[in-house]
C-alpha cells in the first residue's frame, strides 16, 4: 500500500511539471493537498474504522483508491486533480488503521509493532521508488506511475488474508 503513497510522492511533482505543463511549485503544492488529504483520511477512517470495521474499510479504500489513481493520469484539467487527491485520501486514510489493527494483534508489544509497521512502510516505500525509477527510465514516466497500481492491487490479496477482525462485531454490539 506504503509503496504506492511513496512512489507517487517521489514522482508526481516530475510527471506533473513535464507531462501537464505544471510549473514545479504548483506540482508540489499539488502533492502537497493529496498528503494532506491522506491525513484528514487518516482521522476520518480511523475514526469510522472503531464503528464499521478495520479490515472492512482497510479493503474498501485501498479498493477505492486504484481507480482515483488511474482516473488522474486518464482525465485532463480539474477532474484529474479531484482524482489524485481522492487517491491519497483513500490510500494513505488506511495507514493509520493498519496500524491500530497491528496493535490489536500483539498488545503486549507496542513498540516492536510500531517499528515493525514504520520500518516496513518504509522500506517497501524505498524499494517501491526504485522500481518506478528504474521503470521511468526504461518506459517511461507515466507508465512507471501507472505500474504503481499494481503493488497497491496485490496489497489487497495480501491483506484479505488477514484473519477475521473480531474487534469490529464487538465495538457495534458496545455502540
Amino acid at each position: 500500500m506504503h509503496g504506492g503513497i511513496f512512489g507517487s510522492v517521489a514522482f508526481l511533482p516530475t510527471y506533473l511539471s513535464m507531462v501537464r505543463g505544471f510549473d514545479l511549485a504548483t506540482a508540489n503544492i499539488i502533492v502537497s493537498v493529496l498528503l494532506v488529504a491522506g491525513v484528514v483520511g487518516q482521522i476520518i477512517i480511523g475514526t469510522l474504522s472503531d464503528t464499521y470495521g478495520r479490515k472492512e474499510l482497510v479493503l474498501l479504500f485501498t479498493l477505492l483508491a486504484i481507480p482515483f489513481f488511474v482516473a488522474a493520469f486518464t482525465l485532463s484539467g480539474m477532474l484529474s486533480l479531484i482524482c489524485l487527491i481522492l487517491f491519497g485520501f483513500c490510500l494513505w486514510s488506511t495507514f493509520s488503521t493498519t496500524v491500530a489493527m497491528s496493535h490489536e494483534m500483539m498488545p503486549g508489544s507496542p513498540g516492536l509493532v510500531s517499528g515493525l509497521m514504520l520500518g516496513l512502510a518504509v522500506g517497501a516505500g524505498g524499494l517501491g521508488v526504485a522500481v518506478s525509477g528504474y521503470i521511468a527510465d526504461v518506459a517511461g514516466l507515466t507508465t512507471a506511475m501507472l505500474l504503481i497500481t499494481v503493488p497497491v492491487a496485490l496489497s489487497l490479496v495480501f491483506f484479505a488474508f488477514v484473519p477475521p477482525y473480531p474487534w469490529h462485531t464487538r465495538n457495534r454490539e458496545t455502540v
